[in-house]
């Protein structure tokens, strides 16, 4: 199969990419605001869960319709000639199976939901010292982990990041960059560095607009990844 890719059905892609992203934006967005007015007592016409479900619909939609335009755009080639075969293995798995750790730290996060757990209960607890109520949102929730309210019923949003501590850099999604500049002063980017000593030996730090310089004008990068140690410099206490 041959990648090349016909300009029309380029175009096709970037014309169905951006009316359905900025759908699901919209339903995500929907979906904060319904839940700002149901923790403000008010009546809804439509239920919180309604835009998530709408938005989450309509990703799965637009992965299917991207799937299917790639595939009408790929050209048949002549059938493939085998000229040889090789069996690959990756190094890093050798040294696990042989009891070798010849690489960096942050190689080895073997449990990502554990690193993930305690790096929300690191932030849950940073909130709760601040005299806020902190709500942890759905594992799927887009845009941000945490929904925190103070005493007179301000709301911020946020987003955590966990790594073992020694990693490189983190990534981040397109959708969780829109949230935090749509958000502006009522977002927290929580950065957690999880020991291996326990969770006694955390660390958190917190960051207020952290992508207000990140691009999102190209609708074909979906993730971004961001350098640790830069974003550990820049943030600082719970706040």
């Amino acid at each position: 199969m041959s990648n090349q890719i016909l300009p029309a059905t380029e175009r096709a892609r970037q014309q169905v990419r951006h009316r359905l992203t900025s759908e699901i934006n919209f339903q995500d967005a929907r979906y904060a605001e319904l839940l700002d007015q149901e923790a403000a007592g008010r009546q809804l016409k439509t239920r919180p869960e309604t835009a998530l479900k709408r938005a989450r619909d309509l990703e799965r939609r637009l992965d299917a319709r991207m799937a299917d335009l790639t595939l009408d755009a790929q050209l048949r080639a002549h059938p493939p000639t085998m000229a040889g075969m090789a069996l690959v293995i990756p190094q890093g798995l050798l040294d696990r199976l042989t009891g070798k750790r010849t690489m960096p730290a942050a190689t080895y996060a073997k449990d990502t939901a554990e690193v993930d757990r305690r790096a929300v209960a690191a932030v849950m607890a940073a909130e709760r010292s601040l005299g806020r109520t902190p709500t942890e949102m759905p594992h799927n929730n887009p845009g941000f982990d945490i929904r925190s309210t103070d005493l007179e019923g301000q709301v911020i949003r946020i987003e955590v990041k966990g790594r073992i501590d020694g990693a490189e850099d983190f990534q981040i999604t397109r959708r969780e960059v829109l949230t935090a500049k749509n958000l502006g002063d009522a977002y927290r980017l929580a950065i957690v560095k999880v020991s291996q000593d326990g969770s006694d030996h955390d660390e958190l730090r917190y960051l207020t607009r952290p992508f207000d310089l990140t691009g999102t004008d190209d609708f074909s990068v979906t993730r971004f990844t961001i350098d640790w140690a830069a974003r550990w410099n820049q943030g600082g206490p719970p706040l």
